[in-house]
């Protein structure tokens, strides 16, 4: 006979580990804000961070748990997927998500410069796609990754 009492939910564990990874980045991104020059991210934009990362690894990874980004290690893996999504604009926002989440967490400056080049990339595509503005073409040109 099988015990009921201790049930195991495996999609409240799952809910339970992909919520602490989510707020480790918080703690990590809120903590490099502190020493931003630009000043402490916005709540909305932090969210936002956490959100494209988090939807990125379920790109990347599919069902496995978010419970790390050493998936990220695999920039190869990374950028065939973001190449599935034809918005070229949440290609980019994906990547500079991930490029902040990565530069907070000490991660390889190695490793976050190969998506910094991927993130260049995708801007090029955006601003070749016809959907900048003029003047948002100027700003695009003048923004650096400090500015992130």
């Amino acid at each position: 006979m099988i015990d009921t009492r201790f049930k195991f939910d495996i999609k409240l564990y799952l809910s339970f580990i992909s919520y602490k990874m989510e707020g480790i980045i918080k703690e990590h991104i809120l903590k490099f804000g502190e020493t931003r020059k630009k000043g402490q991210y916005k709540d909305s934009t932090i969210k936002m961070y956490v959100s494209n990362i988090k939807n990125l690894q379920k790109l990347v990874e599919g069902d496995k748990p978010f419970d790390d980004l050493e998936w990220t290690e695999n920039v190869e893996n990374v950028q065939e997927k973001l190449n599935k999504i034809d918005n070229v604009q949440t290609r980019r926002n994906y990547v500079n998500s991930l490029i902040v989440s990565l530069q907070t967490m000490t991660y390889p400056k190695d490793l976050v410069a190969k998506y910094e080049i991927l993130r260049d990339i995708f801007n090029s595509e955006y601003a070749n796609s016809g959907y900048l503005t003029a003047n948002q073409q100027i700003i695009m040109n003048k923004i650096s990754k400090e500015d992130i």
